[in-house]
C-alpha cells in the first residue's frame, strides 16, 4: 500500500494496483469460504482502481494496461466464475489495442503484442468452452448487459427469455463464430 501512495506517475500507480490485485487473486484461488470472498473483493477493488487510472492515463497499447486487462479478465473467469464479463473485458482491451496498433511505441512493441496474443488466446479458449458448456452462460451475459445499461428487466421463465432474446443470441453466436475464424 505504501508503494501505491508513493507512486509518482500513472504507470507506477497502475502497476502497483495491478500487483495488489494479482496478490489477492492468487490468495482467492486457493482459499474457500469467507477468506475466498474477502480476497476476491480486495482483488476486485485493486483491479478496478488500476483500470480507472489506466483508462484515463495510459494508451490502449501500453503493456501495463494490456497486462492489467489480461489479469483482470482472468480474475473474472477464474475467481468470479463469470466468463461473460471476462470475455467482455478481454475483448474490449484487445479491440481497443488493435484500433490503436499504429501508436505502439517501438520499445513496447514486443511486450504489447505478446500480451495481446495472450488476451486473444484466452478469448479463443473461453469462447470455445462457453460454446461447449450449454446455454446457461447466455443468461449471465444478458442479465449483465441489462444490469449495466440500466434497462428495466422483469424476471421470466428461461424459455420465455430465450424466445424474446433469440435474435440477440443468434447475433452473438455469429459473432463468436466470426471471432474464432478470424483469430485462428
Amino acid at each position: 500500500s505504501q508503494l501505491i501512495v508513493k507512486a509518482s506517475n500513472a504507470e507506477a500507480k497502475v502497476f502497483y494496483h495491478k500487483m495488489k490485485g494479482d496478490y489477492y487473486r492468487y490468495i482467492s484461488e486457493y482459499t474457500t469460504g469467507s477468506a475466498h470472498d474477502a480476497a476476491g473483493e480486495k482483488a476486485h477493488e485493486a483491479y478496478k482502481a488500476a483500470t480507472d487510472i489506466a483508462e484515463k492515463d495510459l494508451k490502449t497499447t501500453h503493456p501495463i494496461r494490456l497486462g492489467l486487462a489480461l489479469n483482470y479478465s482472468v480474475f473474472y473467469y477464474e475467481v468470479k466464475n463469470d466468463p461473460g464479463i471476462a470475455c467482455q473485458l478481454a475483448k474490449k482491451a484487445f479491440d481497443d489495442a488493435i484500433a490503436d496498433i499504429d501508436q505502439i511505441e517501438e520499445e513496447q512493441y514486443k511486450d504489447a503484442t505478446t500480451i495481446m496474443q495472450l488476451i486473444r488466446d484466452n478469448l479463443t479458449l473461453w469462447t470455445s468452452e462457453l460454446e461447449e458448456g450449454g446455454d446457461e452462460w447466455y443468461l449471465n451475459i444478458i442479465i449483465y448487459i441489462y444490469h449495466n445499461h440500466s434497462y428495466s428487466y422483469t424476471l421470466m421463465k428461461v424459455d420465455q427469455l430465450y424466445s424474446k432474446m433469440a435474435f440477440f443470441l443468434n447475433l452473438f453466436n455469429v459473432w463468436c463464430l466470426i471471432f474464432v475464424i478470424w483469430f485462428k
